[in-house]
């Protein structure tokens, strides 16, 4: 917090001696946060990052083979599965690899994997290229790498990148969600420097200190002197004093005076759930809102693998397929996640369950969905026993109405 002369012309002139104000920080935020890296200091945005990069890192990748009953497979004796299933280089577990690329995507709207190939053409590597190091060039369609801390530079084509892109409007390279975020980024930061200096100053008035009187007041004082003031009063209310002295003659006006009157809690909760929002990942998982039972959850945790986590996985999918299977192999390999790894994939396959008793999938339609082997007896139909044509309700009703009329009849002849 600090003062400042007050000199503006509104619907009168006043005198700029006549008035100092006090400013705290934060009052004017920054219009946006313009980088990844300020946007990291922000504890939900980092949150989110590191859940969205945990959660598909977390998620086995493998390659897989069609068998000839048409149904798929990881095959381990692939030159590719070692790549997915240990290291993909020299200075990462697969682990870090997939870690590495959502957070690329989402802090720079852009991954650049590099594949290296060994003499027999095969893959030998793939290097996940550091950030800021790769240009493309759309019209050219090149990439121009100059990556000091993987020792790579050169100009490659798109068969050698693999180039997984966030979304966009241009197409052609991602936008960081920064770019999109940054005034609700900026919001939030400045309600928590709002919020800090109001601490900071153990929660003291602010406000405007005023005189009329241009013979005990400011007005009589000369700028120097009123820079003392200022000075002076500052002084008095960094120390933490709880009584302060001012002119004879000043009236002081308050302004916002604590985190209440500022609405900072009401604005932070608004900026941060519209953080989440452009992450993808709900507040309650993000720890912005608390409670919920069980089902809520569970149900929480089924919608952000619908909604966020799942297009994530085939995104990364396909841009791995494209580069690394060979057009013309496309029908009988495949690089996917496994998505029976994740805790809640029996509630995954309870959405497929209508479809199953509507008979519009097999069982092992649902399995082949998931890379999983077929089962005897799972090619059948199913369908829920209750639900029937509506003639055989009818042919029901008139059988039940002849045994009725049967034994009306019966009884009369007794």
């Amino acid at each position: 917090m600090r003062f400042r002369l007050f000199g503006r012309r509104k619907e009168k002139e006043v005198d700029k001696r006549s008035a100092v104000k006090v400013k705290y920080a934060g009052e004017k935020p920054d219009e946006k946060v313009t980088t990844s890296d300020a946007a990291m200091a922000n504890s939900v945005f980092y949150r989110g990052v590191s859940i969205l990069s945990d959660a598909v890192a977390s998620v086995p990748l493998d390659v897989y083979r069609r068998g000839r009953d048409g149904y798929w497979s990881a095959d381990a004796s692939n030159p590719l599965s070692p790549l997915f299933r240990f290291a993909p280089n020299a200075r990462q577990t697969v682990y870090e690899f997939l870690e590495g690329i959502v957070v690329r995507l989402i802090a720079d709207g852009n991954a650049y994997v590099l594949i290296r190939r060994g003499g027999d053409s095969d893959v030998s590597s793939l290097v996940l290229l550091s950030r800021n190091s790769t240009m493309y060039d759309p019209a050219a369609d090149i990439y121009t790498v100059a990556d000091v801390y993987n020792k790579i530079n050169g100009v490659f084509r798109p068969d050698s990148i693999i180039h997984i892109r966030h979304k966009s409007l241009g197409g052609w390279t991602g936008d960081p969600v920064v770019r999109y975020a940054g005034t609700s980024l900026a919001v939030s930061k400045s309600s928590d420097t709002a919020a800090l200096t109001t601490y900071g100053t153990g929660g003291k008035f602010k406000g405007i200190l005023t005189s009329e009187s241009s013979l005990t007041g400011f007005s009589a004082a000369t700028d120097m002197q009123v820079d003392e003031i200022r000075d002076n009063l500052q002084a008095q209310v960094d120390s933490g004093r709880d009584i302060i002295t001012m002119q004879s003659g000043a009236t002081f006006t308050p302004m916002s005076q604590t985190l209440r009157d500022l609405s900072v809690s009401d604005i932070k909760s608004v900026t941060l759930s519209d953080i989440a929002r452009y992450l993808g990942v709900s507040p309650q998982k993000l720890g912005i809102l608390m409670g919920g039972n069980y089902q809520a959850s569970l149900q929480d945790s089924l919608n952000f693998y619908n909604d966020t986590l799942n297009p994530l996985l085939v995104k990364i999918e396909k841009a791995f397929t494209a580069k690394l299977i060979a057009p013309s192999l496309r029908n009988r390999y495949k690089i996917e996640f496994d998505r029976t790894s994740l805790t809640y994939f029996k509630e995954i396959l309870a959405n497929y369950e209508k479809e199953s008793q509507l008979g519009l999938l097999t069982v092992n339609d649902i399995r082949k969905k998931f890379n999983m082997p077929k089962v005897d007896g799972g090619d059948s139909v199913l369908v829920t026993a209750n639900v029937k044509p509506v003639t055989e309700f009818t042919a029901e009703s008139d059988t039940v109405q002849d045994n009725g009329q049967n034994n009306g009849q019966n009884t009369d002849q007794k």
